[in-house]
């Protein structure tokens, strides 16, 4: 005799909370057993707890593809996403971490928001803490955050530039109505300022907090968003060294300024479809994108480029930003395709453009080496990029690879993109070359892909991480 439906829901649900029930049990055994270990062995204590990881992600994939081969339902998440997503897989939990460094001044908004200056006191993830020149020296000299009320609903995008790409941020700060974090980056040398901006160029430290005072009063008065801004200085020894641009070092900056549920990871030349923030600003869609974030998927946003320069290049990309209608039209007149997709292919290549154009649904990629998506996803779930990647070279794909190895799945929403706004092309490039450290860089990817598989990878940072409590360095309670 077969079981009632609903006695048969009963037994699965009764032996789902027991396989949860074993994985943490063991997964406890393991951070007693790190913990014990890593009294005597420090390093045996890293190479178990983030083994531990990985055998505990493993046994959470192994989980996701029993429920699906026995037919279990989605939760429905037609509005934003347009498609349907699991449960919460993992509850997550709060990590504290202190640093050392001086006080950053304070402007605009006088709030409680932890500061820089302690440095991850609300964000979580293991790092391994190093000093220069292995990771860049970064001097936070002064914060502002915008006095524009908050919502519940508010996204953070977050992002970073140097001082001399302003304009960027501009166009950021006037389609993209919720919160922006992002570092500002000014390099010195012998203390005078380096910058194409005659205003800044050569002049002492303090020069650039009038052009930053400047720009954030007209944000605060005109700006759709609502800016959170970071002063950030640099020391280099040298003229020849400026253009390594320490990209991964400000992105965590601008991470830790953020407070949100949830982030926008995002460069400073693209800017989102005007239609996004609109559509998180209603309670509902806010909802459907939350619930989806936090069972550990990441929201990919297409990444999409226009192949014409200049002025008129600014021009389309914000055409391109109003409307999905406009993205296949221009797409269809070869003015505008999926971002560096005749460049670089593994980098966007998984988000398959051309089944976006026409999807009405969220869907999933399928993640592939390289694969280095501008997306949306819980804070607490993003872990600290790795700062030794500086100028240009992997620096992203590192990061979003980690985010695969932790568990993350991405998901493609059919109602959000982002624009890559021509501009005039930076030295980066040539200076990573020229100096040598281009194949440096690739010696450490390798190294990391290597780490990453064994389970033992952890991204290195220029702020203390060895005072947390060692039994949280996971990312799940």
């Amino acid at each position: 005799m077969k079981s009632p439906p609903r006695l048969l829901q009963a037994q699965r649900r009764a032996g789902k909370r027991r396989l949860t029930q074993i994985l943490w049990t063991v997964l406890a055994l393991f951070v007693i057993a790190a913990v014990t270990i890593g009294a005597t062995d420090p390093s045996m204590r890293n190479r178990l707890v983030h083994r531990t990881i990985g055998e505990f992600n493993e046994g959470l994939t192994n989980r996701r593809i029993a429920q699906e081969s026995l037919g279990r339902s989605r939760d429905s998440a037609a509005l934003l996403l347009g498609g349907s997503f699991g449960e919460d897989m993992v509850e997550l939990g709060p990590e504290t971490d202190t640093s050392s460094g001086s006080e950053p001044t304070v402007a605009a908004s006088s709030t409680s928001t932890p500061m820089p200056g302690d440095m991850g006191a609300t964000f979580k993830g293991a790092c391994q803490r190093l000093v220069p020149p292995q990771v860049p020296e970064l001097v936070v000299k002064k914060i502002w955050r915008s006095e524009k009320p908050r919502a519940s609903t508010d996204v953070t995008l977050v992002t970073q530039l140097s001082i001399d790409r302003m304009s960027a941020l501009a166009n950021q700060c006037q389609v993209w109505g919720g919160v922006i974090s992002v570092a500002v980056h000014v390099p010195l040398v012998d203390g005078s300022v380096v910058s194409s901006d005659h205003r800044l160029a050569g002049m002492p430290l303090s020069t650039p907090i009038k052009v930053l005072d400047k720009f954030f009063a007209q944000q605060e008065k005109s700006g759709r968003c609502k800016l959170d801004m970071l002063y950030v200085y640099e020391e280099v020894p040298s003229l020849d060294l400026v253009g390594l641009y320490p990209v991964n070092a400000l992105r965590n900056r601008a991470l830790q300024f953020a407070t949100t549920e949830m982030v926008m990871l995002l460069d400073a030349d693209f800017i989102p479809n005007l239609q996004l923030s609109e559509d998180l600003e209603d309670t509902a869609h806010y909802e459907v994108l939350r619930r989806a974030t936090a069972g550990g998927q990441a929201v990919v946003l297409p990444a999409l480029e226009i192949l014409i320069d200049g002025e008129e290049g600014q021009r389309l990309a914000i055409k391109a930003a109003e409307s999905k209608e406009n993205v296949r039209r221009m797409m269809k007149n070869d003015r505008l395709q999926g971002f560096h997709m005749d460049g670089f292919l593994y980098g966007h290549r998984a988000t398959d453009f051309d089944r976006w154009l026409d999807a009405s649904v969220a869907y999933r990629a399928q993640y592939e080496e390289g694969f280095e998506p501008y997306v949306i996803v819980q804070r607490s779930m993003v872990p600290w990029y790795d700062e030794r990647f500086k100028g240009y070279r992997k620096n992203k794909v590192v990061h979003l690879m980690h985010m695969h190895h932790l568990g993350m799945s991405f998901v493609v929403t059919p109602r959000g993109w982002v624009v890559h706004v021509p501009h005039p092309e930076a030295d980066t490039w040539k200076v990573t070359q020229q100096t040598g450290y281009w194949k440096k860089l690739k010696r450490l990817y390798t190294t990391l892909v290597q780490q990453m598989d064994d389970d033992v990878f952890v991204p290195a940072t220029a702020f203390r991480c060895q005072d947390r409590e060692l039994g949280k360095w996971s990312w799940y309670r």
